[in-house]
């Protein structure tokens, strides 16, 4: 069997070719709101499966970058808050998407930052659904505030559920709350039942 000899500073050659790659590709951008991107260096793994890229950026005011998106990209940027999920900030992200989206387009990415948030830390999810302006952003979070926190304290979320408006969607929400709520004390939850009309 022959033996494979190791070839020397191969791993130094590969990352100095990512870097000049990915150099190349960022010269190539025609984006505006990206300013200089520096390089710094490259890290690869001993399998060269993956590599780390460090680099700098220098840009102009972020408010001119923030403006300068477009719908479309407030959107994808919105839905990548809402798969990455940062919840120290999630309110703030929440106040940003209200302000600069129509509603309708995010219900869905406010109630999955709001459902991971509530997981997270509920109590900070419930100061800023204290202090929210009412509108149909608030909803969303109103809604995955309650069925998240129906799990652990039904009877907080049915103060929430009941603050939607009428429809199939309160009246989901509100049936999550019973269900749970049943599991923890069925005369309570039933009691809750009687007064909004549920049905047993």
């Amino acid at each position: 069997m022959r033996h494979k000899r190791s070839i020397p500073n191969r791993g130094f050659r590969v990352a100095d070719q990512i870097q000049r790659d990915v150099a190349e590709l960022i010269r190539d951008l025609k984006d505006p709101r990206v300013g200089m991107v520096t390089i710094h260096a490259v890290e690869v793994t001993a399998d060269y499966a993956h590599a780390t890229v460090f680099f700098s950026v220098l840009i102009g005011d972020p408010h001119e970058c923030e403006a300068a998106l477009n719908e479309a990209e407030a959107l994808a940027f919105l839905s990548g808050i809402s798969n990455a999920q940062d919840d120290e900030h999630a309110g703030e992200w929440i106040d940003w998407a209200a302000a600069r989206l129509p509603a309708e387009k995010i219900s869905s990415d406010v109630w999955s930052i709001a459902w991971t948030w509530t997981k997270k830390d509920y109590k900070a999810a419930g100061e800023w659904l204290n202090q929210a302006a009412e509108g149909p952003v608030k909803q969303a979070v109103v809604k995955a505030y309650a069925e998240m926190v129906a799990y652990q304290d039904p009877e907080v979320a049915a103060q929430w559920a009941v603050t939607l408006p009428a429809g199939k969607e309160r009246d989901r929400v509100l049936k999550r709350v019973r269900d749970e709520w049943t599991k923890k004390d069925e005369a309570a939850a039933a009691e809750f039942a009687r007064k909004n009309g549920m049905e047993e």
